[in-house]
């Protein structure tokens, strides 16, 4: 792997991890989220399914966010993680300042497959567009996805 191979994970998360299985089968794919409820239910969505398909061990990590803590492991020689979830501005700033290795779009179905607002060449911008339905029972509201 490459000093700076750092992708960003977003809404493409699974189809980055299929794409990645012949890039990282020399060592452990590291993945880093925001950690909680949220990674545990990617690890049964994404991260396991990764791990049964590419018969690859699938590291993952959570952290706080902040472009200063990628900047320091990118320049300090420490950038051991592979995909890492950010937010738009970190992805934005991230890619500008060359912390990011830009992805091949060809191998993970073409910009085109991707909502054009959210394709960045570092990665794939989440854009959640939640629709809000009234709760049955409790009369309450919950975001859908």
């Amino acid at each position: 792997m490459l000093f700076k191979k750092m992708l960003i994970a977003g809404t493409a998360a699974a189809t980055v991890l299929a794409a990645t299985v012949a890039g990282a089968s020399a060592r452990d794919l590291t993945v880093v989220s925001w950690g909680g409820a949220y990674q545990e239910a990617q690890k049964k969505v994404y991260f396991e399914p990764y791990k049964a398909f590419s018969k690859s061990n699938l590291i993952d990590e959570s952290w706080d966010g902040g472009v200063g803590v990628l900047r320091a492991k990118v320049e300090g020689g420490n950038a051991t993680w592979d995909i890492v979830q950010v937010e738009s501005d970190e992805l934005a700033l991230g890619c500008e300042e060359g912390l990011f290795e830009k992805l091949d779009f060809a191998k993970i179905g073409g910009k085109d497959a991707y909502m054009k607002e959210a394709v960045n060449d570092c990665g794939h911008r989440l854009q959640l567009r939640p629709r809000l339905r009234q709760g049955q029972a409790e009369g309450r509201s919950e975001v859908l996805g």
